[in-house]
């Protein structure tokens, strides 16, 4: 079972963008909720200045 799997749909989009595309923007309260939820969980980190705009935390492998 996958993380994405565990996320709800929206959390899932906004966490597939922002690695694919480096960023994500939240535009409405649903998808800032799902940010904020994600970066609860360590997947997602907030810019400190537009706080609209979220990257996906970097994670080294374990070993």
């Amino acid at each position: 079972m996958g993380i994405l799997t565990l996320i709800r749909p929206v959390g899932a989009r906004m966490l597939e963008t922002a690695e694919r595309d480096g960023v994500v923007v939240d535009r409405t309260p649903a998808e800032r909720q799902a940010c904020l939820r994600l970066n609860a969980k360590g997947l997602l980190r907030r810019d400190r200045r537009d706080a609209a705009t979220w990257y996906p935390v970097i994670r080294r492998a374990r070993r």
